[in-house]
């Protein structure tokens, strides 16, 4: 927890105050889009993966068929605790040209935006892994992408049909300067709406918090990434013999690949 005491405010001029807040602004944070949001108000949940069932084919006339079901694979779940805490002295509160506890507030809830974020791009690091090429080099994408990621996930058979790419900034700066897909982007694309928002018919998503040399490739309706969500909380608080005025928010959550083979991960795409 961090205190804001009024030394932390004396020597800021009004001016100084508001590039401070503007400071704090974050991006946004895009991964939770990519994940197949479940409630967990209990904090623990089985979660139950089925190995589809079978039929038997052109049976014949007065035969009976054989009983078939789906078998299941189980994984626990266990929700962790993200936790913003801020606190600011009554001196602070005094010499201060705005609201700074709100301000403290503001930021804490984006930094749990920010954890979580962060959080769902560790874990899916589970996923399946298969070797790319330099998109940055003379490389066609298309081929670790539709060949190598889309082309595997759907000959699994397994009714995949992946609709997204996600990818750190510098992965993307490599696919819209590569050669061959340079010459498909029209001057409007790039110029006037800022970049691609898909390729090959997959949605692109860029990322901070994912890794920079590997493209992710995934089936978000398999799904290939849960996010349980226990709930946030949130609660003011008085410390009348230190003088100061508190904030607590708390959010539970665990984000889990439950499908490693909905998610694919080009590495080496970027040198």
């Amino acid at each position: 927890m961090a205190i804001i005491f009024s030394e932390d405010l004396t020597n800021l001029e009004p001016r100084i105050f508001i590039e401070e807040i503007l400071g704090f602004a974050r991006q946004s944070y895009n991964l939770r889009n990519l994940c197949r949001v479940v409630q967990c108000p209990k904090l623990q949940a089985r979660v139950r993966t089925a190995t589809r069932g079978t039929v038997d084919e052109k049976v014949e006339e007065g035969a009976e068929a054989d009983i078939k079901s789906s078998t299941y694979s189980y994984t626990d779940l266990s929700l962790w605790k993200n936790v913003g805490h801020v606190s600011v002295s009554d001196e602070a509160k005094m010499r201060a040209s705005f609201t700074v506890l709100n301000m403290e507030i503001e930021d804490a809830g984006r930094d749990l935006a920010r954890a979580e974020n962060s959080q769902i791009a560790t874990a899916w690091a589970s996923g399946t892994s298969v070797a790319g090429s330099d998109w940055g080099g003379n490389n066609d994408p298309a081929v670790d992408v539709i060949e190598k990621a889309v082309s595997a996930m759907q000959i699994l058979d397994k009714g995949y049909d992946p609709k997204d790419l996600a990818m750190h900034p510098l992965v993307y700066a490599d696919l819209v300067h590569n050669a061959y897909v340079a010459k498909e982007i029209t001057h409007t694309a790039l110029i006037q709406q800022g970049g691609i928002s898909s390729i090959y018919g997959l949605g692109i998503t860029r990322d901070i918090h994912l890794t920079n040399t590997y493209c992710y490739v995934l089936d978000k309706a398999a799904p290939a990434c849960l996010l349980a969500q226990g709930g946030t909380s949130a609660e003011a608080y008085r410390k009348v013999p230190a003088g100061l005025d508190g904030y607590v928010i708390r959010q539970w959550l665990q984000p889990l690949v439950v499908l490693t083979d909905a998610l694919y991960i080009l590495t080496g795409v970027h040198a």
